[in-house]
């Protein structure tokens, strides 16, 4: 379930001629005492088996979801039909980084 980048991440001089077309969640850590979220995202793509493939000079990205944006995202998180809860927290954070990052805007797949 990555995002589609509108526009791939290019690494520049560090890859150059290659560019990284989705970005993947790697990582979240819930602390539901502190209420906050942790998410750890990179780019890269999908091969021939839809295995992820992390770029070769991708950077990961991190954020935080906490306060206001933690409790709505906690309150209208819920499964759509067939979907597990964990499945919908997932959809829930990739939702969040493409409305709140520019470098994540895209579709989800």
């Amino acid at each position: 379930m990555p995002i589609l980048l509108t526009t791939p991440f290019d690494p520049g001089a560090f890859d150059p001629g290659n560019t990284y077309p989705r970005a993947k969640i790697i990582q979240f850590i819930h602390k539901s005492v502190s209420q906050k979220i942790t998410v750890v995202m990179e780019v890269g793509d999908v091969d021939g088996e839809g295995q992820w493939v992390r770029g070769i000079e991708s950077r990961q990205f991190a954020f935080q979801i906490w306060g206001l944006q933690y409790d709505n995202l906690v309150a209208n998180t819920t499964p759509e039909e067939g979907e597990t809860v964990y499945e919908a927290v997932k959809r829930s954070l990739y939702e969040f980084a493409i409305a709140n990052y520019p470098q994540f805007a895209g579709t989800i797949e």
